[in-house]
């Protein structure tokens, strides 16, 4: 379009030279109008092509620069996020194990050579059939409950009048017994006993045998007195006592 206008301009410009001046003034003017308006006319329509062309170029250099600004840049999105991070091993599921009670021990030297000679008296009743001996000097209090023994107390000598060794045996229900409390264990003729090291409370000394039996009911046999030295001389007594004890059977 740009070359015919120019060929346009160019040609009537060569009109313009070769005009005959001798017409007429008026046709003259008429012909000067008329080439003064094409040549307006053409330098208008080469602005605009200019101008749309030079606007055409800027809008396409804007949408490159754009583009490329665009496809620079990665976005993720969190679903891809999560999709890329790679997923752990899940961790197989370890079953705890239920802790196994350790073995039933031999009878313990202590209990194996306690004396039991020293025992002279004997304590024996017919409705759980317990039987137990325990020293000469010492008397016991025994309770029944619903025509059942319920425990006995045995009163021995030594120490103070006021404070005098005690051992008690106590007829105990099944569902008392928790074998966490107790640290050691060993068979005693038909029972299991449990039992932990002597504890001390206001300066009285107690351990506690728990036997644990086959039978309807389990026992206890539990050791108080005050004072160390009393308590280290009447343990003996009490291992002696442990060792003599039978429940169950009649005699």
């Amino acid at each position: 379009m740009k070359n015919s206008v120019q060929k346009e301009i160019i040609k009537n410009s060569f009109r313009i030279e070769n005009e005959n001046f001798d017409y007429p003034k008026s046709s003259w003017i008429s012909s000067v109008s008329v080439h003064l308006v094409i040549i307006a006319f053409s330098v208008l329509i080469f602005r605009e092509e200019v101008n749309f062309s030079k606007g055409e170029i800027f809008v396409q250099f804007e949408r490159g620069e754009v583009s490329n600004q665009f496809e620079s840049r990665e976005v993720q999105t969190p679903e891809e996020t999560l999709t890329d991070e790679k997923e752990e091993p899940s961790q197989p599921t370890v079953k705890s194990e239920p802790i196994k009670q350790s073995e039933e021990t031999k009878l313990p030297s202590f209990i194996g050579n306690a004396d039991t000679s020293n025992l002279k008296q004997i304590y024996a009743e017919r409705t759980l059939n317990v039987r137990v001996r325990f020293p000469m000097g010492w008397s016991y209090i025994d309770q029944n409950r619903k025509n059942k023994l319920d425990g006995v107390t045995f009163l021995g000598l030594g120490g103070s009048s006021n404070n005098p060794p005690i051992v008690h045996l106590e007829v105990k229900e099944k569902y008392l017994f928790n074998s966490a409390r107790y640290k050691f264990q060993f068979k005693l003729n038909d029972c299991i006993a449990y039992y932990n090291e002597a504890e001390e409370m206001e300066g009285y000394y107690t351990q506690i045998f728990y036997l644990v039996t086959e039978t309807d009911e389990d026992y206890s046999l539990k050791l108080t007195v005050k004072g160390k030295e009393n308590f280290d001389a009447q343990q003996p007594v009490l291992f002696a006592m442990l060792k003599s004890f039978t429940f169950g059977k009649y005699f």
